[in-house]
């Protein structure tokens, strides 16, 4: 089954291509048509009618995981489903179960859609493990540079404002992993036509309503996604439904992002664990030699840059008062700061240590004002975090964000303002558990977070409230 989903990624570039070509000709049309009127055939004959729909599912702008493999499952599983329902059809036989929800045009153009640049795939170390696990042909990935989206939007919107009723049955756009826009999406807001999400819910993208918004506080998105095709194709067997590489996709995606089910982080619950047990008998590689695999792969940062690793897992808010961003790191504060990569291009200078310069470089390339680190590693069996703040234009307020982040009572993360690192020290001066102990050099403000279950998820509303009331 593994060569029925790799045909089927391999086969999305020529019916991306085909439907963009479609939908400008239509557009082109439109614009051509007195208002009103009756739809203009376009230069190869199609009308809005004939028209096939094209439908971009697409995970959040870090692009993790479980970003990824909710993106190719839906889709695989939609793709499918339409196939199903136009053989049903032709053969007059009963309908097929739809997947949740059903998409009623039989040309629907289905995309999952990599919400990264191809250059930063590299960087998801989990993710091109898993991939290559499966034996999938990761050249067959689309990404932000096989799809300009303000492109589209342009092409079907046009100058004119709002898109029209014929530009909106052109395209729809399904969130998996988040329910909010990066800044530089926004136009793609009334599109959206479905939601499934594990984060807290922004109340954007009014269109997704109903049975079509997912949202549900979950460990990982692939849960929201397994347990959504499962139980809408109770006629089927489940492994119809999740063949064994969709199964071991979701299934890992889980693991990873629940610490494989460890109900002592505070990530884990009762729904993962459910989908866990179901898609286990689906699964023949046994749970504990998975998860370690790909934790393995994930924290597998040795060869990265101090730049990768800023970018490696990285989500930002424009939007905000005060343009932020958080990178998600699998290394200790002290490592990122003392870390020596062969592929490090920069050079250390008295004041300015290889760490700063790498941060002051990517917040200006990002045009952020403020960027925060949160960190997750393991010393033995212990998972610790720690998290680490700067602002470039007003320092104080760096080391503020972080101390009011730890009075807010509900989010609670327990915050414990740690040293700077001295990195013009000897690297052999460095005492075992210095890691613990030491965080990132001034001006940077540091901290161990006790409550290692607050991740990104927790912290990226909170900064966001906070900064509202700058």
């Amino acid at each position: 089954m593994s060569l029925a989903l790799t045909t089927f990624l391999q086969s999305r570039r020529a019916v991306l291509q085909t439907a963009l070509t479609k939908l400008k000709s239509l557009a082109a049309a439109d614009a051509a048509a007195p208002t009103a009127a009756a739809p203009t055939p376009a230069a190869d004959g199609i009308t809005r009618e004939s028209s096939p729909i094209l439908h971009v599912i697409m995970g959040n702008e870090a692009s993790d995981l479980d970003s990824m493999a909710c993106s190719i499952a839906l889709a695989f599983a939609l793709n499918n489903q339409q196939a199903s329902n136009s053989q049903a059809n032709q053969t007059a036989g009963p309908a097929a179960i739809p997947v949740h929800p059903v998409v009623p045009v039989p040309s629907v153009s289905i995309i999952p859609l990599m919400n990264i640049p191809r250059a930063e795939f590299p960087l998801r170390t989990e993710a091109t493990f898993m991939f290559h696990r499966l034996k999938l042909d990761t050249s067959s990935l689309l990404f932000l540079d096989d799809l300009d989206l303000s492109d589209l939007v342009d092409t079907l919107v046009g100058k004119a404002g709002p898109p029209s009723t014929s530009a909106l049955a052109s395209l729809r756009v399904t969130l998996v992993d988040h329910n909010r826009l990066a800044a530089n999406q926004r136009a793609l807001e009334p599109f959206v036509t479905q939601i499934i999400d594990h984060h807290v819910d922004d109340a954007m993208c009014a269109r997704a309503s109903g049975v079509n918004r997912v949202i549900e506080m979950a460990g990982s998105c692939a849960t929201l996604i397994a347990r959504l095709l499962l139980d809408a194709q109770p006629q089927r067997s489940a492994s119809e439904v999740l063949p064994e590489p969709i199964a071991e996709l979701l299934y890992g995606t889980i693991l990873l992002d629940t610490v494989n089910c460890d109900s002592t982080k505070g990530r884990t619950t009762e729904a993962d664990v459910a989908l866990v047990e179901r898609l286990a008998r689906l699964v023949p590689t046994p749970r504990p030699e998975l998860f370690s695999l790909l934790n393995d792969a994930k924290f597998s940062q040795a060869s990265l840059t101090l730049d990768e690793l800023l970018r490696k897992d990285y989500k930002e808010d424009l939007a905000s008062p005060v343009p932020f961003g958080i990178s998600s790191v699998g290394l200790s504060l002290f490592e990122m700061a003392t870390r020596r990569c062969e592929r490090e291009t920069l050079v250390a200078a008295p004041e300015t240590p290889i760490v700063l310069q790498a941060v002051h470089a990517f917040m200006a390339r990002k045009n952020i004002a403020l960027l925060v680190i949160m960190t997750s590693f393991y010393v033995g069996e212990k998972f610790c975090r720690q998290l680490a703040v700067i602002d470039r234009a007003q320092p104080a307020r760096a080391r503020q964000l972080a101390i009011d982040c730890a009075g807010d009572g509900k989010a609670n993360l327990q915050l414990r303002e740690i040293v700077p690192v001295d990195c013009s020290a000897a690297t052999e001066s460095f005492a075992e558990g210095d890691h613990q102990r030491l965080g990132l050099p001034v001006p940077f403000a540091s901290f161990a977070q006790e409550n290692t279950a607050a991740s990104r998820k927790v912290v990226l509303p909170l900064v966001q409230l906070l900064l509202s009331r700058q």
